[in-house]
């Protein structure tokens, strides 16, 4: 099963489906519903999560700042070469710490996907790199409401894994990942006539993160009534988290058949 989401993620990640792909996808999540604790994510001995956590994770833009240096500034390839760093390390965790399983398929894809967005995007010369240079002024002029998108999906995805009602952490993550979207999308409406900036962070959140929840969420998507009929959980009141880290804790609940 663990084999099917790798397939079908990938498939998905990098825009490419052969016919055989997208039949797979179709079976996706009948198997991550279906087969109960095929995948298992405990770190293999040794491993500790303050590792990951020591990577950083700035490359999640305006998770933890309110602006980005723009490609013509100085500070522009430092920041890119700190992006870099972080996916690696980000990256060598999984590989080395995670247990096979669906958690350890979901870093492994998500992180190999922001390495290669971050680095077309800091190279001169390709689409990736115009849309960010084209982008980030836009960007920058709304970063404080951005960052706070970035808080309202932490303490959404924290409310989800400590709820009492865990047989849902799927559904309240999946809809916090919308309401976080619907956010960076609000907080760019201003933006000048021809701007790109919602199609940059659009992209690079969905291949970080979205799309590997889309395969799992079923019903509970955008603008759908599912969502606004969850109980609302309580306040989530600990300490920030690493997204990533998150990420991984939720994949962890793929297989649990009630989500």
């Amino acid at each position: 099963m663990c084999e099917y989401l790798r397939i079908v993620a990938l498939c998905r990640l990098r825009r490419g489906c052969t016919a055989r792909m997208k039949m797979w996808k179709a079976t996706a999540f009948l198997f991550v519903t279906t087969y109960i604790g095929i995948c298992r994510s405990q770190l293999k001995p040794g491993c500790e999560k303050a590792e990951l956590h020591a990577c950083g994770e700035d490359y999640m833009v305006y998770s933890n700042s309110t602006r980005m240096p723009e490609p013509d500034e100085p500070e522009f390839e430092a920041i890119c070469e700190l992006f870099r760093e972080q996916v690696a390390c980000t990256l060598n965790f999984a590989q080395r710490c995670l247990q096979d399983g669906i958690p350890r398929v979901v870093a492994l894809v998500s992180m190999e996907a922001a390495g290669d967005d971050f680095e077309a995007a800091c190279t001169e010369g390709t689409d990736e790199h115009a849309m960010l240079r084209n982008s980030v002024k836009c960007m920058n002029a709304v970063g404080t409401k951005l960052n706070r998108c970035f808080d309202g999906l932490r303490d959404g995805l924290g409310e989800s894994l400590a709820s009492s009602q865990g047989i849902r952490t799927i559904h309240y993550a999946c809809c916090t990942y919308n309401t976080f979207m619907d956010c960076i999308e609000r907080s760019l409406d201003g933006c000048e006539p021809g701007s790109k900036a919602k199609d940059y962070l659009n992209t690079v959140m969905d291949r970080t993160y979205g799309q590997m929840l889309s395969l799992v969420c079923g019903r509970y998507t955008r603008g759908s009534t599912h969502c606004l009929d969850l109980p609302k959980l309580p306040p989530y009141m600990g300490p920030k988290r690493n997204l990533i880290d998150m990420l991984i804790e939720i994949a962890s609940a793929f297989k649990n058949v009630n989500n």
